[in-house]
């Protein structure tokens, strides 16, 4: 009987170390399903703030040579009266919905060049169609000394910088402007890469 009763024992704690086991494996399996989820909850995250981030870009547009009124003190040249921006934007046939203007750089009363104006509109594809129709006004636009180019990332921007730093360089090395082409970020010289 005490055989028996041990057998009986035996077999119980066999089934309690069982039941254990798979207690713990699938909690085991539980947290390694929800460091999954996390990791991937995640990475969305990080996908969609890039997203916003790059979308921010896609929604502005930049305008140079609007003039800066010298009668207006430097808080107020920051932002522009919305009249000069709709001229521009009438001029040219688009009337997006504006959301924010702002110039971007610092104030200099001595710079006789305007600072550039940063628009930023409802949606991007206001701000595609206003680009599309910039380019289709490019020679009334250049005759008032008005450019209106994509928004830049910080990125490109100090890109851009440095490519018309070199471009100046060549300029002054007496290189024909003609020969001198600046075509999606990259400057050319002759037909050939800088």
């Amino acid at each position: 009987m005490e055989k028996r009763n041990t057998e009986i024992v035996d077999q119980k704690v066999e089934n309690a170390m069982k039941t254990t086991c798979e207690k713990v494996e699938k909690t085991y399996a539980a947290v390694v399903s929800v460091e999954k989820s996390t990791e991937l909850k995640n990475k969305k995250i990080e996908q969609t703030a890039a997203k916003t981030a790059n979308h921010y870009i896609k929604e502005c547009f930049r305008i140079q040579g609007v003039p800066e009124d010298p009668s207006r003190t430097k808080i107020e040249n920051i932002v522009p009266t919305t009249n000069e921006v709709s001229e521009i934007l009438n001029l040219i046939g688009a009337k997006p919905n504006t959301v924010e203007m702002k110039r971007l750089g610092k104030f200099n009363a001595e710079r006789n060049k305007p600072r550039t104006l940063l628009v930023t509109v409802s949606n991007a594809h206001e701000a595609k169609i206003t680009l599309a129709r910039s380019h289709e006004c490019r020679e009334e636009l250049n005759k008032k000394d008005i450019y209106i180019m994509p928004a830049l990332s910080k990125e490109d921007s100090i890109r851009e910088n440095l490519i018309l730093k070199k471009k100046r360089e060549l300029l002054s090395e007496v290189v024909p402007r003609e020969q001198i082409k600046i075509r999606n970020l990259e400057l050319f010289n002759d037909g050939s890469k800088v």
